[in-house]
């Protein structure tokens, strides 16, 4: 092969080995359908990593409910509980870090379930400067303000709840998914009544706030008072039991 051959066949060899602007949009227009394509199921399955993060949350949760239990004669903690703490300038609480009588239900459970991130969900931004929007909420249903000195009475919900007297373990919740009221977080669900981190009886209530996140695949996840831990869909909410007598007046 003579030099002029050779340099056309390099020069041939060039061209085709080179990428032409329309060839190059087209790969590019590939790629950006490619991520569109994958984009959404990567979030979803991020999502699907939180949602199991918070249930296994809510399972420690769960855990320490029971050790609870153990520890004070099957007696399960209410949303806020009395239990003869000595109050003083001192001595704040683990959780809450309040200088208070009474214990709110993580205040009581922190040291039981190990770590403060426990009572956190991990679809929730963290809030440091108000530890009322953790993002899980008290049935008070099995548990309101428990032991208080002047509500005693017939009431089990304020004489306190054993495991015993929830008829529907199995089916009872006791902590789930809450939604954060950023506007005043001190009344989380009914509009006048001061729920911090609890979820109060007031679904059907006309104009009150909804307690539930549905931050997780449009539904919640629910520990319950056996310890077991389902995520259940915004829709299905009717089929879970909010009173520990086994009655659900929602």
């Amino acid at each position: 092969m003579g030099a002029i051959e050779m340099r056309a066949s390099q020069q041939i060899c060039r061209r085709n080995a080179s990428f032409t602007l329309i060839e190059l949009l087209v790969v590019i227009a590939i790629i950006a359908i490619l991520a569109s394509m994958l984009l959404p199921a990567l979030s979803q399955a991020r999502a699907k990593a939180r949602q199991a993060s918070c249930a296994s949350n809510l399972k420690q949760i769960g855990v320490a409910i029971q050790l609870y239990a153990d520890d004070n004669a099957e007696f399960i903690p209410g949303m806020a509980t009395y239990d003869n703490y000595l109050s003083s300038p001192a001595r704040r609480r683990p959780y809450s870090n309040q200088d208070l009588a009474y214990g709110y239900w993580p205040d009581l459970l922190l040291s039981l379930a190990g770590d403060r991130e426990v009572f956190h969900c991990p679809s929730l931004a963290a809030d440091e400067t108000n530890w009322r929007q953790a993002g899980y909420g008290w049935n008070t249903g099995i548990g309101y303000w428990v032991n208080h000195p002047t509500r005693y009475g017939t009431s089990q919900l304020y004489n306190g709840v054993t495991l015993a007297l929830v008829v529907k373990p199995a089916n009872t919740f006791s902590v789930s998914d809450l939604a954060v009221k950023t506007a005043n977080p001190d009344r989380m669900c009914c509009p006048g009544v001061q729920g911090w981190l609890s979820i109060n009886h007031c679904r059907n209530v006309p104009g009150t706030y909804v307690p539930w996140a549905v931050r997780h695949n449009l539904g919640d996840n629910f520990a319950f008072v056996d310890g077991h831990v389902l995520w259940y869909k915004y829709l299905s909410y009717h089929k879970i039991n909010h009173e520990y007598d086994g009655t659900d007046r929602w």
